[in-house]
């Protein structure tokens, strides 16, 4: 049984040679309270990051979240009302976060019913109406309406069949009408008209694999298929996504969704990108130059991929490549650029600790990734440990663009709804803070807080989580400090 908003950074390179050779830096990060796989996670509104239930050492279930706090860099540990093992997570509209189901016994055994809600104003976790099925390796969206469709169960063959309707508004549940195909851990994207597409999963037992899409419409709460193929024109290619994605984080600034799609051809793995467009649901391939490299598994640094990793502000996308070799795990990280379809692929692997292929990937606002758990072999050893992928740059260095002052400028809409760009320049390499406080000097959001290369920066701050209002960004390194008055207008 293996298998939410970004603020970016970028420094501008053109000139000095310098290579990279993996595309990301290692280091060490906090621990967590308890060793955890199987968890599922985001980016709050406010910079923090949520690692939701999993199951601990020896396979047992359990019913905590963790919260990575970046001012501080620990994990603090919030109780959930119920267990939460590869539970569904829906972030709903007004920040907060469903959900649903997860296994209710050890061992990755049996389904739950109940929901409740996390809300990050306040830390807590309110348990709302059940749910008509049980469930475990399900998932959701909210829909157009305001509601939340869930479909899916692992080994529950009428849970795998029908879904269900929350309405968030008056907390309750009704059953859908039953499935084209019985699925768990399928993936739904939601469309602009007020369906969503159902995609890839499981049969209830395992098998078979699904390649075929389905379309459920809230009108006649229904489903229907949508097509025969998950790509055009081609057969045999499914979707690549783990758990702990979240549809959002895959869906890029000009609306469509992009996600990985893998076929097995002889002893190969290959690899495509795919897009679907929510305003007319139309599915088509992404091509990149050179094409995303094949796993054969005999070559040097033949890696798997995993699911991407959206940087929608800088319009860039990453690919973790991962291998394992003798019990040791390795990965490298490939950029592509979204504009220009050009792939960057590294040589040379990082070694990781340990496996996770079963947590969150947390593309941070600071633009590191974060990997809390994981295991060392699999469900029975989780770890506790964490750790940060600080991302390179493989090309040219510009040095004569490394600025001579400690420069804060006016951010950009100004007065802005709900995302606004903050630029500015560090003149040597520094401890740097970037945060904005409401009127009242309560801090809203830590956009950054470590030590950066000296260069011109930019971070992209949004406010959809936040009240109207006046808002100050205050930037900090050593003996510097510049302000800023930023208007948040809806």
């Amino acid at each position: 049984m293996k298998r939410l908003y970004s603020i970016f950074f970028l420094s501008i390179f053109i000139f000095r040679f310098d290579i990279f050779p993996q595309g990301a830096t290692y280091s060490q990060g906090p621990y967590l309270n308890d060793a955890r796989t199987g968890a599922t996670g985001g980016v709050l509104g406010d910079g923090r990051g949520m690692i939701i239930g999993g199951h601990g050492t020896g396979f047992v279930k359990l019913n905590t979240s963790e919260i990575w706090d970046p001012s501080t860099n620990t994990f603090s540990e919030l109780t959930m009302n119920d267990y939460r093992d590869y539970a569904g997570v829906i972030p709903l509209n007004d920040g907060r976060v469903l959900i649903a189901g997860g296994m209710s016994s050890d061992w990755g055994v049996g389904q739950l019913a109940t929901m409740e809600i996390f809300d990050p104003s306040n830390n807590t976790f309110t348990s709302v109406a059940n749910m008509t099925q049980i469930r475990t390796w399900n998932r959701g969206v909210q829909l157009s309406s305001g509601k939340v469709l869930i479909v899916g169960s692992w080994y529950q063959p009428t849970g795998a069949s029908i879904g269900d309707l929350y309405n968030v508004s008056n907390n309750s549940c009704v059953a859908t009408a039953s499935m084209v195909s019985p699925r768990s851990n399928a993936f739904v994207l939601p469309m602009n008209d007020g369906t969503a597409l159902v995609m890839g999963g499981n049969g209830t037992y395992g098998s078979p694999n699904y390649e075929s899409i389905e379309l459920y419409n809230e009108s006649t709460n229904s489903f229907s298929q949508f097509q025969n193929t998950l790509l055009p024109m081609d057969t045999l290619w499914f979707p690549m996504y783990y758990m702990s994605d979240l549809p959002e984080s895959f869906r890029m600034k000009d609306g469509r969704y992009i996600m990985l799609a893998y076929k097995a051809d002889g002893i190969k793995t290959i690899y495509k990108l795919f897009t679907v467009d929510p305003s007319n649901k139309m599915i088509d391939t992404f091509a990149t130059n050179p094409p995303l490299p094949y796993y054969d598994g005999t070559s040097g640094d033949s890696t798997n991929l995993m699911s991407p990793i959206l940087d929608k502000s800088n319009n860039k996308l990453y690919l973790a490549s991962v291998k394992t070799d003798n019990g040791i795990g390795y990965i490298k990280i490939i950029t592509l650029n979204l504009t220009t379809h050009n792939l960057s692929i590294p040589t040379g692997l990082i070694q990781v600790p340990y496996y996770f292929f079963d947590t969150p990937k947390l593309l941070l606002m600071d633009k590191r990734i974060f990997i809390a758990g994981g295991n060392i072999s699999d469900n029975f050893d989780p770890v506790n440990s964490s750790f940060f992928l600080t991302l390179t740059t493989v090309g040219v260095k510009d040095e004569e663009n490394i600025p001579f002052t400690f420069t804060l400028k006016q951010n950009y809409p100004n007065p802005f709804n709900p995302s606004t760009i903050i630029r500015y320049s560090v003149p040597e390499d520094a401890m740097v803070k970037l945060d904005v406080y409401n009127i009242l000097g309560e801090k809203a959001v830590s956009l950054i807080n470590r030590e950066i290369k000296a260069g011109n920066y930019e971070a992209e701050f949004n406010g959809s989580r936040l009240a109207s209002g006046i808002y100050i960004c205050r930037l900090q390194s050593g003996k510097h400090t510049s302000s800023i008055k930023m208007i948040l207008q809806k």
